[in-house]
């Protein structure tokens, strides 16, 4: 597979009330386009980039964007209008045959890295993928100032970009459009591609208007900014042949009584990673009366809590859970569940403690009746 990132960056960008393009703007020390055009050429997956720029414009890019990237990108001169621009960068691009693009506006500096990954993933079975957010405010038409009809929205969402194609098909349907879309996935609508929607990101930010601006701003200024989050779970012993911590399996004369495998020390950890991200707990994303969690690995939870954490923008710099039992022993299997859980959150095995202590005999940990789990996450704002 051979994926090319194209960069549209030929607009005015008056609209966002600034005293040069927007996507020339510098935003927390760099340019906006040049943030747009490293986040695809950072990408393991993406081969490289071009660039589209009005030709007013060549000499800025060069001053101003073309310093801050990481790795060459080839100009292209734009049209007057987008779709002219993305036909033009496409025409551009069968110098080097790709299997696929990724066509991305250059006013959004915050693409995520899995928001590439989730549309590269999809491009063996599709050829169209675009992501997409729900709509979540009343929709209204306004007319000369005054509202006069609203529309359903459960059914409507926003898309985004990058939009990823197949590149045959994508550059045919440009060849052959006339008139005006939205956007690409209009056009390759248009042409009968079929379009696989996949989830946008609320942090792929497009700078069109000065809030914009503004809001960019202060996201730039959180980078960095540190949340602990708190977890604690308690499950209780039955009779069996083992006991589940961190995603291993410990030999025992009882087992922990649970409607998933029970794995207390997970579900403390994944707690401690939702609760520093003020997103709930385990039960809000897996109901414990929901049959399809019955005997599940406790480590679809602790994924699905690292992906949260990506999907809102923040990193996992590190996790401590302390398991509190009279027994079994833990600290000899203690290198495996670390290893186990970093795993699951990839990250380093450094970053991760796991130990255990005992109650002096008192409570139901020190009965044997059940055992309990403490643990803490440092989530750093990426």
């Amino acid at each position: 597979m051979n994926v090319r990132g194209l960069v549209v960056a030929a607009g005015s960008g008056i609209r966002a009330g600034l005293d040069m393009p927007k996507q020339f703007s510098m935003l927390g020390g760099s340019s906006v386009l040049s943030q747009a055009l490293n986040a695809l050429l950072d990408h393991q997956k993406v081969a490289g980039c071009i660039a589209v720029v009005s030709p007013d414009h060549e000499q800025m890019f060069r001053r101003v964007v073309e310093p801050e990237l990481r790795k060459p990108v080839e100009l292209v001169h734009g049209g007057s209008t987008r779709l002219q621009s993305v036909r033009l960068g496409l025409e551009a691009l069968l110098t080097v045959s790709p299997t696929h693009v990724l066509i991305h506006d250059g006013a959004r500096p915050f693409l995520p890295e899995s928001l590439i990954d989730d549309i590269v993933a999809n491009f063996d079975a599709h050829d169209a993928v675009i992501p997409v957010l729900p709509v979540t405010d009343a929709l209204w038409q306004v007319n000369s100032g005054y509202l006069d009809g609203s529309f359903e929205r459960t059914d409507k969402c926003r898309a985004q970009t990058p939009q990823g194609f197949a590149f045959k098909p994508i550059l045919e349907a440009y060849r052959n459009f006339s008139g005006d879309a939205a956007d690409d996935a209009a056009v390759a609508l248009k042409f009968g591609m079929r379009l696989k929607s996949v989830a946008g990101s609320v942090r792929n930010l497009k700078i069109t208007y000065p809030d914009d601006m503004s809001l960019c701003e202060d996201l730039i200024s959180r980078k960095g900014e540190t949340r602990t989050g708190f977890g604690y779970d308690v499950h209780r012993l039955e009779s069996g042949d083992g006991v589940i911590l961190c995603g291993v399996k410990i030999p025992f004369n009882r087992s922990l009584k649970g409607h998933s495998d029970a794995d207390v020390a997970t579900h403390a950890l994944a707690d401690a990673i939702y609760g520093g991200l003020a997103d709930g707990d385990i039960g809000k994303w897996f109901p414990p009366d929901d049959q399809q969690w019955r005997a599940a690995d406790s480590m679809i939870f602790l994924k699905h809590a690292a992906e949260r954490a990506t999907k809102l923008g923040y990193s996992i710099s590190g996790v401590d859970c302390t398991i509190v039992c009279e027994e079994p022993k833990i600290a000899p299997h203690s290198k495996s569940m670390r290893e186990r859980i970093a795993t699951c959150l990839e990250i380093p095995i450094a970053l991760i403690g796991i130990k255990a202590t005992t109650s002096e005999g008192l409570g139901f940990t020190g009965r044997g009746e059940g055992i309990a789990a403490h643990a803490v996450a440092t989530l750093t704002k990426i």
